[in-house]
């Protein structure tokens, strides 16, 4: 959040603050016991809005806030690509960016397994995935993946130019 805060503290924006939460388990067992008013759903809903308000008010109300920047916390029970297409559909959002390394915090990998889904998934808007001792310094590297089978318009690259 820094890091974007920072890439962006000369333009208004809207930051919406997005927290996934399933039950833990496998994908049957959230099928299965994950519905509204079950109390393992409304337990880790709980948990997910109570850890968001926390964020946004670290984030929201520190000393050096940005009167440009409106934060704005979503919860939502999902897959988490799905919910991050979901959002950026329904939301308009313009980018996104997201810290990686997770809940495994491990060294062995540049990038943690959400990150690169959502890199590879996400297809209707830019995606900064930035690792977790970034600084908020101005990008030296930027690292641009690509299959080589889209043709790109300009006005797709248009964030990758603005921030290159």
């Amino acid at each position: 959040m820094r890091y974007a805060i920072e890439l962006y503290k000369n333009d208004a924006c809207d930051i919406y603050l997005l927290n996934v939460f399933t039950a833990g388990g496998n994908i049957m067992q959230d099928l299965m016991n994950m519905e509204p008013g079950s109390e393992l759903y409304e337990r880790r809903k709980s948990d997910s809005e109570n850890g968001l308000s926390k964020i946004f008010d670290m984030v929201a109300l520190s000393k050096d806030g940005n009167p440009k920047h409106h934060f704005k916390t979503i919860s939502v029970f999902n897959n988490p690509i799905e919910a991050i297409k979901d959002v950026v559909e329904k939301k308009d959002i313009e980018m996104i960016v997201m810290g990686t390394k997770g809940e495994t915090y491990s060294r062995a990998t540049t990038f943690g397994s959400t990150a690169i889904y959502v890199m590879e998934k996400v297809r209707n808007c830019p995606v900064i995935v930035v690792p977790l001792h970034a600084k908020s310094d101005i990008p030296k590297e930027i690292v641009f993946p690509t299959s080589y089978k889209t043709h790109y318009k300009k006005r797709e690259l248009s964030y990758l130019t603005d921030i290159a």
